[in-house]
């Protein structure tokens, strides 16, 4: 499975149907940008502003969940409207954060791990910079080097474990008797010996988000989408090889 390909087939995909895909983004941007405003108003209330972050939290999930729901029924050529991105993470808000809930027991290690070399990573900084003011210089790079190692050793690790679960709402579409955990578990099953597929997939768009930074930014409306679809191709290779 190539990434051109991928990318072919997402366009394909897409054809015809652009403007119900940016739609989908737009209801999707609005909907975070709007909470993310409100929390912003109380930034001189904590209270109020915790909890207006934890309630943006809470739908975050399910909204996401409804945006690669929504996707997948465009693919599908399924009927589907921008607006239901707010209606099918509201109708599985519960499954959702079960699936997301099974998801970080299963990124506890990895997130242990990358929390560990973070401060190792400090503490032997923080050493070479009071040994280098001491007046100690000697050998100082090997600490340093050393950290930087161990730091971007558990950020792949983490990404390489998170990448396995990566499926998991395209999954929970397409078997509703699934529980939580089996679909946790079938996500990693397909991404097994694939996750640097999709790796060289989300870096191909690399040249195609540079160019739309010099849209003034009006070119990821058409790029997220694209993005979007090319995930769900990826899925149902993945799914139906």
């Amino acid at each position: 499975m190539k990434a051109v390909e991928v990318r072919k087939e997402a366009r394909e995909a897409l054809k015809g149907k652009w403007k119900k895909g940016i739609g989908i983004i737009l209801v999707y941007i609005a909907i975070t940008f709007v909470f993310g405003l409100i929390s912003g108003f109380f930034e001189e209330k904590p209270t109020l502003s915790f909890f207006f972050v934890l309630v943006e939290i809470m739908i975050s999930v399910p909204l996401t969940f409804g945006l690669e729901f929504a996707f997948l029924k465009l693919k599908r050529n399924e009927n589907v409207k921008a607006t239901d991105v707010i209606k099918i993470g509201a109708d599985n808000f519960s499954r959702c954060w079960k699936i997301t809930g099974r998801t970080i027991l299963k990124l506890i290690l990895p997130v242990i791990v990358f929390i560990g070399s973070m401060i190792a990573f400090f503490i032997i900084i923080t050493y070479c910079i009071m040994q280098a003011l001491a007046g100690t210089t000697g050998n100082l790079w090997i600490p340093m080097v050393i950290g930087v190692i161990l730091y971007l050793i558990a950020i792949i690790y983490y990404v390489s474990v998170s990448l396995l679960y990566s499926l998991t709402s395209y999954i929970a579409y397409d078997n509703t008797g699934m529980t939580a955990l089996e679909i946790v578990n079938e996500s990693a099953r397909l991404m097994k010996g694939n996750r640097w597929k999709i790796i060289l997939l989300e870096l191909s768009f690399i040249g195609w988000a540079i160019l739309a930074i010099f849209t003034l930014g009006i070119g990821y409306l058409w790029l997220i989408p694209y993005m979007r679809m090319a995930m769900v191709c990826f899925y149902d290779k993945l799914a139906h090889s």
